[in-house]
C-alpha cells in the first residue's frame, strides 16, 4: 500500500498572504452553490454530483454534465462486468470492481515526481481524465461508482489517508485499500501502518465509518488550498472552517486551521503588526493543542 502526505492535506507552508495592521482574519462568504451543497441531507448526497460541482469552483466552466454522462457509462460497464462474473458475495463484488477499475479502466496511483503537486490529482474530474490519482481521488471514484450501483460502501480515515469499507450487516466490515489495487487491510493493520494512537480511535478521529456529510469535508480542503494559492485567504478560511464543521472529530481540519493561523501570524509579524501577530500565533497554538488532544501526532513539527 502506498502511504502519502498530500500537499492539500499538508500543513504548510501556505502561499504568501498580505499581512499588516489591516489584515482581515474573517472568513469570506462561500459561493451560493457551495453553501447549497453543504446543506444537503445525508440521503440526498450523490458523491459524483457533489464532487464535480465543488470542483467547478476551481475549474471554471467545468462541464459537469459530461463527466456525469461518462460516469453513468462507467457504472453500466461495471454493472455488466459484475453480472457476467456471477458474483455471490461481497468479496466477489469487490474483486469485480477492482478488476473493472484497475484492469479495464486503468486507474493507477500517481507515483510521478510531481504527482503530489498536480491539481487534477485531487479532483474527481482530474482522475477521470488522467486515470491517475492518490488516496483522496482513487477512493472517490470507486465510491462514486459503488454508490450508483447501490452497494453498501462507505469511507473511513487514517492519518492523512482515505480508504473504503464494505459494510455487510452482521459481519466485520471489509476494508478496501484503493491505493493498493483494492486489497484489504484490517483496522489493526492501519493502526500499525499509521501509528494511530488509541485516543484517536476513542475520539472517533480515525477508523470510524463516516457519514456522507462528514465525507464532504475531504472535498473542501483542496478547494481551500486552491483559493489560498490564488490570493483569497478569506475564502480559503471559509472552506477550512466548513470542513471542520462537517467533520469536527477529525484532527486534520484543526491542524490545517492551526497552520493557516500560524502562517497569518508570520505575515503579520513581517508586516510590523506585532499585536495582531501575537493574537494569531496564540490562535494557531490553541488549534494545534486541540488537534493533538484529538489524536494528531505530537511529534509533528509542521
Amino acid at each position: 500500500m502506498s502511504s502519502v502526505t498530500l500537499p492539500f492535506f499538508s500543513l504548510g507552508p501556505f502561499a504568501a498572504v498580505a499581512a499588516d495592521s489591516t489584515f482581515d482574519t474573517r472568513p469570506a462568504e462561500l459561493p451560493t452553490k457551495v453553501s447549497a451543497l453543504l446543506q444537503q441531507s445525508e440521503r440526498d448526497i450523490d458523491v459524483a454530483t457533489t464532487a464535480l460541482n465543488l470542483a467547478s469552483e476551481v475549474y471554471s466552466g467545468l462541464p459537469t454534465w459530461r463527466y456525469l454522462e461518462r460516469l453513468a457509462a462507467m457504472v453500466n460497464e461495471a454493472s455488466s462486468k459484475l453480472a457476467l462474473a456471477g458474483v455471490r458475495s461481497h468479496r466477489d463484488i469487490v474483486r469485480g470492481l477492482n478488476s473493472y477499475l484497475f484492469d479495464d479502466f486503468g486507474m493507477r496511483y500517481d507515483h510521478s515526481p510531481d504527482g503530489k503537486g498536480k491539481t487534477e490529482t485531487y479532483f474527481l474530474n482530474g482522475i477521470m481524465d488522467t486515470k491517475r490519482g492518490m488516496c483522496l481521488t482513487m477512493p472517490m471514484l470507486y465510491l462514486a461508482i459503488s454508490q450508483r450501483l447501490g452497494l453498501p460502501i462507505s469511507v473511513a480515515l487514517a492519518p492523512q489517508h482515505t480508504f473504503l469499507r464494505y459494510q455487510v450487516p452482521g459481519r466485520t466490515p471489509h476494508n478496501i485499500e484503493v491505493t493498493s489495487g483494492g486489497g484489504t487491510l484490517t483496522d489493526e493493520a492501519y493502526v500499525r501502518k499509521f501509528s494511530i494512537p488509541s485516543r484517536a480511535i476513542e475520539n472517533g478521529a480515525y477508523l470510524r465509518t463516516l457519514s456522507m456529510r462528514e465525507y464532504m469535508a475531504t472535498m473542501l480542503l483542496p478547494i481551500g488550498h486552491a483559493m489560498h494559492d490564488r490570493g483569497k485567504p478569506g475564502l480559503a478560511l471559509a472552506y477550512f472552517e466548513s470542513a471542520h464543521r462537517l467533520n469536527p472529530k477529525s484532527p486534520i481540519y484543526v491542524r490545517v486551521l492551526a497552520a493557516f493561523w500560524m502562517n497569518a501570524a508570520k505575515k503579520a509579524h513581517e508586516g510590523n503588526a506585532p499585536v495582531i501577530a501575537r493574537k494569531l500565533y496564540e490562535r494557531s497554538m490553541a488549534h494545534r493543542k486541540q488537534a493533538e488532544a484529538m489524536g494528531w501526532p505530537v511529534t509533528d513539527k509542521t
